[in-house]
């Protein structure tokens, strides 16, 4: 969910500028077209886009409509996929790699609004061209990725595992499970996932599990709580590679990915070492908390008839916010006609008497007073004690207050942790 579903608040106001070289500086009124055009100018810096195509693109937008957002980084990522098309006919892999790169995350970018603009009925295509040019992106890189399919139930959730630039085929090395959030396409960890698995020479991974892209797009599988169910099947299904250390395993959950992470160490006791940025205690508290006494009143009542009259009235001012309830109900597996069935399925994702059984070491990132879960980090320190450090936050591509999480940029803190953890593991076995 963006800044106006949880809320349904005025939008911040900020400026318009230009943009120059290549480099822009232009701000929107929108704050989540501003934060979505935050994001893009930190993909050009991991070379996920490129500098002087976001400016061109953003220079074009029409402030606050999701019609023209959508519309222009569609063009963006069509122009970028052409050019990847024939940088591939014409045997330059490297620049066909870097263009595919560059059209998946525009076309991510499109998706960022496109519940809220006139045709959300174009989700899935859009998804599909976002996918295949990061399909193709991978397919064409110098290093060994693979595509996996980890058995889940009677499904296969989608994973891509990246083995350590200077291993040897099939040597054994720590592994790293990176578990992204539910809003964020597959294809935004890659460069954060190359950084970490770098600094820390080991393998790494990561997937779409359940509410999460192609598991949920494809297939239909919606989030579930009990995360525990999916990371367990993850390690299950990398344990049997014999290119992995199994006594050796970190991971890292990111946005909606730290809430789910930590309530899967409350079973899962395979992970060496794990960091969560930020620290969830509680997922639903950016939708309930800014609800009034009266509707939360009704949810503590079970008074869905109230409960949905009620947010149906706020929603006629704030045709955003039901849009955005619609895409959420989607990862949640809700059909949002009752408001109620939403919001009642969030509450539940909260942590208590669980994580007194939690044991693996956690390295919790601070989200200090800006981030959707504000406090939260703090609080999952104070009650997890002794296994935990909190540390502030690092730069990140993100600095609004919506439910929605930025991707951090790779952290020295975070790589020093994961090697002195994983190290002293290793010594221990």
């Amino acid at each position: 969910m963006s800044n106006d579903s949880a809320a349904f608040p005025h939008a911040t106001q900020a400026p318009n500028a230009s943009h120059a070289r290549g480099v822009t500086t232009r701000r929107f009124r929108d704050i989540d077209f501003q934060h979505s055009l935050d994001d893009l100018i930190a993909a050009c810096a991991q070379r996920m886009a490129d500098d002087a195509e976001v400016a061109a693109t953003a220079a074009r937008l029409s402030d606050r409509d999701p019609d023209s957002w959508v519309e222009e980084w569609i063009a963006t990522a069509g122009s970028a996929w052409a050019t990847a098309v024939r940088a591939e006919a014409n045997g330059q892999s490297s620049a066909a790699r870097d263009a595919y790169r560059h059209a998946s995350t525009y076309y991510a970018a499109a998706l960022d609004r496109v519940f809220h603009c006139s045709e959300p009925e174009r989700q899935p295509a859009i998804w599909q061209r976002q996918r295949f040019c990061f399909k193709r992106a991978l397919a064409l890189g110098p290093d060994r990725s693979e595509r996996i399919s980890i058995p889940y139930g009677d499904y296969k959730l989608p994973g891509f595992f990246f083995p350590a630039t200077d291993a040897e085929q099939g040597e054994a090395r720590p592994l790293l499970i990176l578990n992204h959030g539910l809003d964020r396409p597959t294809s935004q960890t890659l460069a954060y996932g190359e950084e970490i698995a770098r600094a820390c020479r080991l393998h790494w991974m990561t997937f779409d599990g359940p509410g999460q892209q192609a598991t949920l797009y494809e297939q239909g599988v919606a989030c579930r709580q009990d995360w525990e169910t999916v990371l367990s099947a993850v390690i299950d299904a990398l344990l049997a590679r014999p290119d992995i250390d199994p006594h050796r395993i970190a991971s890292i959950g990111i946005g909606h990915g730290g809430y789910l992470l930590t309530r899967a160490l409350c079973f899962e006791q395979r992970i060496a070492a794990a960091a969560v940025d930020p620290g969830i205690v509680d997922l639903a508290a950016p939708w309930i908390e800014p609800l009034p006494e009266l509707m939360i009143r009704q949810l503590d009542q079970d008074n869905r008839s109230a409960f949905d009259r009620e947010i149906r009235l706020t929603e006629l001012f704030s045709p955003a916010s039901a849009a955005t309830l619609r895409m959420t109900g989607q990862a949640f597996g809700v059909d949002v006609r009752s408001r109620f069935d939403l919001f009642t399925l969030i509450r539940a994702y909260r942590l208590g008497k669980e994580l007194s059984s939690a044991t693996t070491p956690l390295l919790i990132v601070d989200d200090g007073h800006a981030g959707p879960w504000s406090g939260q980090s703090r609080l999952l320190n104070e009650r997890l004690g002794a296994t935990s450090t909190l540390i502030a936050p690092a730069e990140r591509s993100r600095t609004g207050t919506g439910p929605r999480s930025g991707l951090p940029r790779s952290d020295r803190r975070i790589t020093g942790w994961l090697n002195e953890h994983l190290a002293a593991h290793d010594q221990r076995g």
